[in-house]
């Protein structure tokens, strides 16, 4: 499954229904690049994309404005992800507001910006579970991202990555 725009723009209008822009669940592998996604909103996992037990390849998108329970721009669950060029700016999440990983899932993040996320309970930037495999961070920056809540579960995520 593959999805390429050139400076294409996916919004979802704010008084329409709640809902998350990729859904890929149990994909073999799914290519996505040349995007911005924009104001997706779930109660589930992944405000923009939510990837399950699926080989993910996503580049150069530009993911803004999300909101979700977990990871709200992206949600990998199982599975593996690429994710190279990318920026999550402004997503708001209880975990993980720019991204979540979980159930064994491998993430790596190649050149990619996870700035002004906030997140009501954990991971600012970045939120991996305990069933998280591993997140790889590649010349990359997570970077001033925030956790609301008075006594957060766990550290924030920030830093740059050389």
């Amino acid at each position: 499954m593959r999805f390429a725009g050139q400076d294409v723009c996916v919004v979802r209008d704010g008084v329409g229904p709640q809902f998350r822009i990729l859904n890929f669940n149990q994909a073999q592998e799914a290519r996505i690049s040349g995007l911005t996604l924009h104001n997706g909103s779930t109660q589930g996992g992944g405000g923009a994309i939510q990837s399950v037990n699926t080989t993910l390849r996503a580049r150069n998108l530009r993911v803004i404005a999300n909101l979700a329970l977990a990871g709200g721009g992206i949600h990998v669950s199982g599975g593996e992800a690429l994710i190279e060029n990318v920026l999550l700016e402004g997503n708001w999440a209880t975990f993980g507001g720019g991204l979540s990983v979980a159930n064994g899932a491998a993430v790596t993040l190649v050149r990619s910006a996870l700035t002004g996320n906030n997140a009501g309970e954990a991971g600012g930037g970045v939120f991996a579970n305990a069933g998280a495999t591993h997140v790889t961070v590649r010349a990359g920056t997570i970077a001033s991202n925030k956790v609301m809540a008075a006594e957060p579960r766990s550290p924030e995520a920030a830093g740059s990555a050389p």
